[in-house]
């Protein structure tokens, strides 16, 4: 498993109203599970933990 919390928060926190930051949140993991798959070869899940405090790509 890799924290990838801090490649995610920034990126939300970016957005101007709930609905854009929901947005940016599903684009973040979903290139970031792009970007692990490809660099591992493996499949990866992102997991979201604690009301969105916490992100987890499982590998």
């Amino acid at each position: 498993m890799k924290d990838i919390t801090s490649e995610v928060q920034p990126e939300i926190e970016k957005g101007k109203d709930a609905a854009e930051k929901v947005s940016i949140r599903e684009k973040v993991m979903k290139d970031l599970k792009s970007k692990y798959e490809k660099e591992t070869g493996l499949r990866c899940d992102i997991t979201t933990y604690f009301n969105g405090s916490l992100f987890l790509c499982r590998i």
